[in-house]
């Protein structure tokens, strides 16, 4: 739609300077005419003033319209967004214009239709742009010979012909007729054009904003569930916490609770029949119960089992379950079949906790006397089996303990069953992810 506005711009900026050309060499060769007669005095004694040279005036014709024409353009081109400067070019285009029509001594007024097209398109509310249409209008009526010359003498271009036969002025003035009717039309055709135009700008622009408030209509939805589900996580993410610490304060202070407690009914029966013996347990109880405290301050602080900190996973099992044994006078049997592994933090986190945590159960609910804990590999699968000797249980009842080493282990992937037939018996299945 634009591309042809602008073609149909251009071709009236063409035809009006045919216009003016027309106009022009029809002046000159009729007042060269009306001396090369004789009929100078005739010519004058009917005009009521007497007329410029026709050079002069032709010159002042076209100079006026090329320059009208230049501003036009570089102000479509350089001037769009400069409020100020557009105005000040508009008013040097109505100077121009109004230059070049008293130049053709108001025989054309087509050319005021460029600048009423130029305004036009400048204004974008569309009420603005019919009001300016019917000033604009009834100037361009106004602007014509017969009522101006009432106030400024002038030559029209009737009055140029008189030199020629009847025949020629018709023709004459039927070229300038069909000048300014063709120049009319393409003005009404560009008008018509730009309203379309303007409309269908306007009905994709509502369309636009509508598309607009519907996508942020469903904005406030997405975000609304945004904040729901912030709030969702934030409360599960303060569960797992809780949970996490709890798990691991059963873990630390279960485990040397257990521990202390068996160590002491062991202090308690020995105390008589060997004193020396009761004080190395004591002091064995001593160390686990100071391990403890470290253990705890540790998980609350959110860091890993103190053994893990400094040493490798098979060192702490092997540690852990010394000192376990040592406490309560457990034999506890180590066997790592698995070789060596690389194992990522959580998973010996989750190993660690579930060897403690079979071992605390063993020696608290079954009473044992002797713990198997082996460490075996099959395939992509960490197998880790806790047996003990203990009583064994008619059925299994999951406590706290067992509940969060399920979930350390299914937080891996992987799997914990159970088999009370002989003793207790754990098993722990782990994927192996870097072999």
């Amino acid at each position: 739609m634009y591309k042809r506005l602008f073609s149909i711009y251009v071709l009236m900026c063409v035809w009006n300077l045919g216009a003016i050309v027309f106009l022009c060499i029809v002046t000159i060769h009729a007042s060269y005419l009306t001396c090369d007669t004789g009929t100078a005095r005739a010519f004058l004694n009917q005009v009521s003033v007497v007329p410029n040279s026709p050079w002069w005036s032709a010159a002042l014709a076209l100079g006026g319209y090329l320059a009208l024409i230049a501003v036009l353009f570089y102000k479509r081109a350089h001037l769009p967004q400069h409020a100020n400067l557009k105005w000040i070019a508009v008013a040097f285009e109505a100077l121009l214009a109004v230059l070049v029509s008293l130049a053709l001594n108001l025989s054309y007024s087509g050319i005021l239709l460029l600048i009423i097209i130029d305004l036009m398109t400048g204004i974008q509310a569309h009420e603005r742009r019919l009001a300016l249409l019917a000033i604009s209008l009834i100037l361009y009526i106004f602007a014509d010979y017969n009522i101006i010359s009432l106030q400024i003498p002038m030559v029209s271009f009737q009055q140029y012909l008189t030199g020629y036969s009847t025949a020629l002025q018709n023709l004459l003035l039927g070229i300038r007729s069909v000048f300014s009717s063709v120049n009319i039309i393409l003005f009404l055709l560009y008008v018509l054009i730009l309203m379309r135009t303007q409309q269908k700008e306007t009905q994709r622009i509502r369309q636009l904003n509508e598309r607009v408030n519907r996508a942020n209509e469903k904005l406030k939805q997405m975000n609304t569930k945004l904040v729901d589900y912030a709030q969702k996580t934030e409360k599960i993410a303060e569960v797992r916490e809780r949970n996490r610490l709890a798990r691991e304060i059963h873990d630390t202070i279960g485990h040397s609770l257990t521990g202390i407690s068996a160590g002491i009914d062991a202090c308690i029966t020995m105390i008589d029949l060997s004193p020396e013996s009761t004080k190395e347990q004591l002091a064995r109880i001593s160390t686990v119960a100071r391990q403890g405290i470290k253990d705890v301050r540790r998980s609350v602080s959110k860091l890993r089992p103190d053994m893990l900190e400094n040493m490798p996973l098979d060192d702490a099992l092997r540690q852990m379950i010394e000192a376990a044994g040592t406490a309560t006078q457990t034999a506890i049997t180590y066997d790592n079949q698995a070789g060596p592994l690389h194992f990522d933090p959580d998973e010996e986190d989750t190993v660690y906790r579930v060897v403690q945590e079979s071992i605390t159960n063993a020696i608290r609910h079954g009473k044992a006397k002797r713990i198997y804990v082996t460490l075996g590999r099959k395939e992509k699968w960490l197998l880790l089996t806790i047996r003990d000797t203990g009583r064994g249980c008619s059925g299994i009842q999951k406590g706290f303990g067992l509940q969060h080493m399920e979930e350390r282990v299914g937080l891996l992937g992987g799997s914990v069953s159970y088999d009370n037939g002989s003793g207790f018996t754990v098993s722990a299945r782990i994927p192996i992810r870097w072999g």
